[in-house]
């Protein structure tokens, strides 16, 4: 962090659940990389956490559709888009900044 501060460079974070968000939220990051589909769905103080640390938001929806397609062990394919969309939704909601890019190359 202090490399990338001195540098002034952006930290992202690619938190795969709500711990990674959390640990991720306490580092400082500047940009977060997904939503999480396969945990809970986000709680209001965590989405309010986010939003006032200025923390942005890069959901890649596409990365979840792509996954549901590709894993039979995944949650039920609608549950985890809609959960994917809704954490997106409340974080867009409570003023979070969402940015668009990808982190899935082929």
């Amino acid at each position: 962090m202090e490399v990338a501060r001195s540098r002034g460079a952006l930290v992202l974070a690619h938190a795969t659940n709500i711990a990674g968000i959390e640990g991720s939220l306490r580092a400082g990051v500047d940009i977060l990389l997904h939503t999480t589909p396969s945990d809970d769905m986000w709680s209001e103080s965590l989405v309010r956490r986010m939003v006032e640390s200025g923390t942005a938001l890069v959901p890649t929806l596409i990365l979840w559709t792509w996954e549901a397609n590709r894993d039979e062990d995944l949650l039920e394919a609608g549950v985890f888009l809609a959960r994917g969309r809704s954490q997106l939704a409340a974080f867009h909601a409570a003023g979070g900044t969402v940015l668009s890019g990808p982190t899935l190359v082929t």
